[in-house]
């Protein structure tokens, strides 16, 4: 039973999650507690700053994933676009193509090289001058100023760590990745509640960060070259570098990686133009709010993206029939933890934080509107990615103009109307194009239509709903 539910992908997944959320029910209230609200919002702003770090990855971590899911399911090549993905014959032979899996492998290394220079070159500059007003605010404190530092270093071994992961999850072992996070999560939790207790403040949270960010980039990177040992034999050139594979996911990798951009500003622009406002209580509000919503949005994908390499290798099968199935069963195992987290949080959200902190959460009708910016951008994304196992990326012009629009408006409503004016914007742009068009692309693909991908969402996912429920408690 406990071998099962180790190897079982999404409940290692959700596991990792719920420990997300066990930082966020043990840590946050001691953030809340100990920190100066000048010092909370460094702290808020820190997370936000190592998403857009993230960025650098350029799309390579979800290209690279679907193509070792493509080469693990038996494929010789990856198919460009769309066009190409039609004229490709059906798999049918499930063996693993090892050797492109390991000309993959070694490709990544020179394209990581380059991410992690960028990195720290971004974060050594730009977001230096993205913090200094609430550096300014705290008091431009050295010790601030070296968790900065270790804060850099952080950002460049966790996107390089991305390589490493998404092998792992390409070659179909999430619930080995669930299992690495869940444990360092634990630990993690552990450790920034004895810190805070006793009284460290952001440079011990940052260094240890730093060490867990280490920790895991040796050991999964030791369990991906230890199956390509066990599979492929000793890879002789890691450097190796094979231009088809690359010319194959480039075009979709640069898509991908500008889209992220695009999105980012979409969902973020707005944490990063409240960090220049003069009042911090109202910084702090929107922080908390964002945060608490990162990680209902975090923890409510486990269901579908721990399951999206078998998205991606039952595509290349074009098997559509159990596409249409499998998809429509975790999209409704999220949509309805997200939406239920949601509704949690704003029943009782303040109640609970006014247990550990005189802060509260952004008023009713704020909330309202990034619950349902969130809700309708988090199904799209689903959809897109179910698109996407085409191996064809058509987001980037509708997600780059929607990017460019909110920034702009964003920055002009800013100082006229606050909040409510920032979180407005992503709103009501995203329903233009980004909202819709994923999904009717992803429609398209699958041979769905809206009633028929309704039917299929509740019937299929209730039916699974049953079949887990009996297979738990009626034995």
């Amino acid at each position: 039973m406990i071998k099962r539910i180790l190897n079982h992908p999404t409940l290692m997944s959700w596991a990792a999650y719920f420990v997300q959320f066990g930082n966020l029910v043990f840590v946050l209230p001691l953030v809340l507690t100990k920190f100066t609200e000048p010092e909370q919002n460094i702290w808020f702003f820190l997370n936000f700053m190592m998403g857009i770090a993230m960025l650098a990855d350029g799309g390579f971590g979800p290209t690279t994933l679907r193509a070792y899911s493509y080469f693990k399911a038996g494929a010789t090549r990856i198919p460009k676009d769309k066009k190409e993905y039609e004229q490709s014959i059906k798999l049918k032979k499930s063996e693993p193509n090892y050797d492109k899996l390991k000309d993959l492998l070694t490709t990544t290394h020179r394209i990581y090289l380059i991410i992690s220079m960028v990195v720290l070159l971004f974060l050594s500059t730009g977001c230096v001058a993205l913090s200094m007003n609430l550096m300014e605010q705290a008091g431009n404190r050295p010790d601030l100023w070296l968790a900065y530092v270790f804060f850099v270093a952080y950002c460049v071994v966790s996107v390089s760590t991305t390589r490493w992961t998404s092998a792992a999850r390409g070659l179909d072992y999430v619930a080995f990745t669930g299992r690495v996070n869940t444990f360092l999560g634990v630990i993690k939790t552990l450790a920034f509640f004895v810190l805070l207790l006793l009284g460290k403040g952001i440079l011990w949270l940052i260094c240890f960060n730093l060490l867990e960010a280490l920790f895991k980039f040796f050991i999964v990177k030791n369990f991906v070259m230890t199956w390509f040992h066990q599979h492929v034999g000793k890879i002789r050139k890691m450097s190796h570098f094979d231009a088809e594979i690359f010319h194959s996911i480039w075009k979709t990798t640069w898509n991908t990686g500008l889209t992220f951009i695009a999105l980012y500003i979409i969902g973020y622009i707005d944490a990063i133009i409240v960090g220049q406002f003069n009042n911090t209580k109202d910084i702090n509000s929107f922080f908390i709010t964002k945060r608490i919503f990162s990680f209902i949005n975090g923890f409510s994908r486990a269901p579908f993206y721990s399951n999206v390499q078998r998205i991606y290798s039952i595509s290349a099968a074009k098997n559509f029939e159990a596409l249409r199935k499998k998809s429509a069963v975790y999209i409704f195992y999220s949509m309805a933890i997200a939406i239920g987290g949601l509704l949690v949080l704003a029943l009782f959200g303040n109640l609970i934080l006014s247990l550990f902190t005189e802060a509260r959460l952004v008023t009713p009708v704020i909330y309202l509107i990034m619950a349902l910016t969130l809700i309708l951008s988090f199904h799209s994304s689903f959809h897109a990615d179910i698109y996407l196992s085409t191996n064809h990326f058509p987001f980037l012009i509708p997600a780059g103009i929607t990017g460019l629009v909110i920034g702009i408006c964003e920055i002009l409503v800013a100082k006229r109307f606050g909040i409510i004016g920032l979180v407005s914007v992503p709103f009501v742009a995203s329903m233009i194009v980004n909202n819709w068009y994923p999904v009717y692309l992803s429609f398209k693909l699958t041979n769905w239509n809206l009633f028929t991908y309704s039917r299929d969402l509740f019937i299929f996912g209730f039916e699974d709903l049953a079949y887990r429920y009996n297979r738990v408690f009626k034995r």
